[in-house]
């Protein structure tokens, strides 16, 4: 055995380690850029998505907020055209009597135009009721768009919610691929480390 290594040209095989070292490292160090580059496209397209869905998020929470400001109006249109609707059945209902008296007491041309205004009036009180009709049917239709456009605002609050723990954890992996001292890999590190092992390689062969 030791004759055997005699003839074994140690700087020789300390070099070509040196130089395999060097080699392995400068591959690490590609993979391991590749790697970080990767991630830091993954946590930047995160990070991008996530603040598109926030954008799209305001913009739903504010037709959110438009839909409660239409329905406050509606509600108010509707409670108005109630009250008068009320009164002119109120009324319709008071003179219904007193009318038909009247009328039997009055020759039928005298009581052809009393009747033609109170067959106004009962349109009048028919367009009031489809009117509100109308309005509270545009406040339940604004009432689902706002039901809608809040569901909306949810799901987009947890998917800006998962983008964003998406980049933090692609930041976090990007920083588990650091070493503890020098930091990330970088290839003025792989460079120093192979300079290192050269110069031994060197002292070695002399």
């Amino acid at each position: 055995m030791k004759r055997w290594l005699e003839y074994v040209p140690i700087p020789a095989v300390v070099l070509v380690l040196a130089l395999g070292a060097f080699w392995l490292m400068s591959r690490w160090d590609g993979a391991q850029t590749a790697r970080l580059a990767e991630l830091d496209r993954q946590h930047q397209e995160a990070t991008d998505q996530g603040r598109k869905v926030a954008q799209a998020r305001r913009q739903t929470v504010a037709a959110s907020e438009a839909a409660d400001r239409k329905i406050a109006r509606l509600e108010a249109r509707q409670r108005v055209t109630q009250d008068s609707l009320a009164a002119a059945t109120a009324r319709a209902a008071a003179l219904e009597d007193t009318v038909a008296t009247v009328l039997a007491a009055l020759p039928p041309a005298t009581a052809q135009p009393v009747r033609e205004l109170l067959a106004s009036k009962d349109d009048q009180i028919r367009h009031l009721g489809g009117l509100l009709a109308d309005e509270r049917q545009k406040s339940a239709e604004l009432l689902e768009d706002r039901d809608r456009w809040k569901a909306q605002a949810a799901n987009e609050a947890a998917m800006a919610a998962t983008w964003k723990r998406r980049a933090d954890d692609w930041r976090d992996e990007a920083r588990r691929g650091c070493l503890p001292v020098v930091g990330c890999p970088s290839r003025t590190v792989t460079l120093l480390a192979g300079a290192a092992l050269g110069a031994g390689g060197t002292l070695a062969l002399q």
